[in-house]
C-alpha cells in the first residue's frame, strides 16, 4: 500500500501519539521489574535482572487481592444503582410534563460543579451519625450520587430523540410504562446504558478522597487507598507501587475490551443527538 505525504504525515502523528500515551506503561512495567536498589540507580534503565518474582510476592504479602475485591464490589454496586436509578429518572423526566421539571434539570447539573472536597465534612458528619463509617456502602453511595447527574442527563437526552409513537404503540398493545421502558425503550438505548456504566464503574474504581476520609480497615480499603499504603513516611516501595497500578488498569481494559463497540456507539450517538 502506497501512502501520499498527507497520509504520512498522518500515519506518523499517531504512531508519535501512540508511544507517548503509552511510554508511562512502559515505564511502570519496567520499574515493577527491578530491584529496590535498582529503582533508584539513576543509571540503570532497564533492569539487570527482571524481577518477575515481585509479582508474586506483590500478590501474596501486600493483600492486594482484597483490594481488588473491595473496588470490583463497589464499582459494581455503584454502576447498578446509578442504571437502576437513572434509566427511569430520564425517561419520566423526557416523557412527563409536570411542574419543576427544569428546576430538578438544572439541580443536576448544578450537581456535577461541585467538587467533591466541598461537601467532604458535611458527608462525615452525616454517616457518622448513621452508623455508615468504615463500610463499604459508604462508598457505593456517594459514587452513585456523583455519577448519576451524568446518567440522568446523557440518558434523558438519548430518550428525547426516541419517537413518542414508540410509547404510543406499545400501550396500544397493553404495555404500560415501565414495561415500555424496559421491553421497548431500553433495548434501543444499549449503548447510552452502557456508556454510563462505563463512565460510572472508572469513577468509582478510581474514587480516592472519600475512600482515604471514611474506610479505616485494612479488609475494606479499595484499590486506591492499597496503592497508596506502599508509600511509607520515610520510603516508597517504588516497585511495588508500579507493578500494583499496573494491575489494577486491568480490569478497566478487560471492560473496554469487551463492550467497546457499544461504547463507541453510545458516544457517537450522544454526540449527534
Amino acid at each position: 500500500m502506497r501512502l501520499n505525504g498527507w497520509a504520512t504525515i498522518k500515519w506518523s502523528f499517531l504512531l508519535i501519539m501512540i508511544v507517548l500515551l503509552d511510554f508511562p506503561f512502559f515505564i511502570m512495567l519496567i520499574t515493577s521489574l527491578k530491584t529496590k536498589a535498582e529503582v533508584f540507580n539513576t543509571s540503570i534503565f532497564l533492569p539487570k535482572h527482571w524481577e518477575f518474582a515481585n509479582y508474586i510476592k506483590l500478590w501474596k504479602s501486600t493483600g492486594l487481592g482484597n483490594y481488588f475485591l473491595n473496588s470490583i464490589k463497589i464499582s459494581l454496586g455503584s454502576t447498578i444503582l446509578v442504571l437502576l436509578f437513572s434509566i427511569p429518572t430520564a425517561y419520566a423526566l423526557s416523557r412527563l410534563q409536570f411542574i419543576g421539571k427544569n428546576i430538578i434539570l438544572s439541580l443536576l447539573l448544578v450537581i456535577q460543579m461541585f467538587s467533591p472536597i466541598v461537601i467532604l465534612v458535611p458527608l462525615y458528619k452525616m454517616f457518622a451519625m448513621n452508623h455508615l463509617l468504615d463500610n463499604i456502602w459508604s462508598l457505593i453511595l456517594i459514587n452513585t450520587t456523583f455519577s448519576i447527574s451524568f446518567a440522568v442527563w446523557f440518558m434523558y437526552t438519548f430518550f428525547n430523540h426516541i419517537p413518542t409513537e414508540i410509547d404510543e404503540a406499545a400501550q396500544i398493545d397493553g404495555c404500560n410504562e415501565m414495561t415500555t421502558l424496559f421491553k421497548i425503550l431500553a433495548p434501543l438505548a444499549v449503548p447510552s446504558i452502557v456508556t454510563v456504566a462505563i463512565f460510572s464503574f472508572i469513577n468509582a474504581w478510581n474514587e480516592f478522597l472519600f475512600a482515604l476520609t471514611f474506610i479505616q480497615s485494612d479488609n475494606k480499603m479499595p484499590i486506591t487507598i492499597g496503592l497508596y499504603s506502599f508509600v511509607g513516611r520515610y520510603d516508597v516501595q517504588w516497585n511495588y507501587m508500579m507493578g500494583a497500578s499496573l494491575l489494577s488498569t486491568i480490569p478497566v481494559l478487560i471492560l473496554f475490551i469487551l463492550i467497546h463497540k457499544h461504547l463507541v456507539k453510545g458516544l457517537a450517538a450522544g454526540a449527534i443527538k
